[in-house]
């Protein structure tokens, strides 16, 4: 349930964290997989599952409990 809220507060120009510990800016969010701006015109597409979510305080925090 939280994974789905989390995909669905996303939206384009987000600045997003992935699992990869890679960190973007979310261009384009389709049904299955995302498109993030790593660097500026450096374009990939993702899973929608690697999203870890907003690169924000919450986010943050919630990632170093971990």
């Amino acid at each position: 349930k939280k994974q789905k809220k989390l995909m669905e507060s996303l939206q384009k120009g987000d600045r997003v964290i992935l699992q990869g510990g890679m960190v973007g800016k979310l261009v384009e969010m389709g049904d299955r997989l995302a498109k993030v701006e790593l660097a500026p015109g450096m374009k990939v597409e993702i899973l929608k599952s690697g999203l870890l979510g907003k690169d924000d305080a919450e986010t943050a925090a919630s990632l170093e409990k971990k």
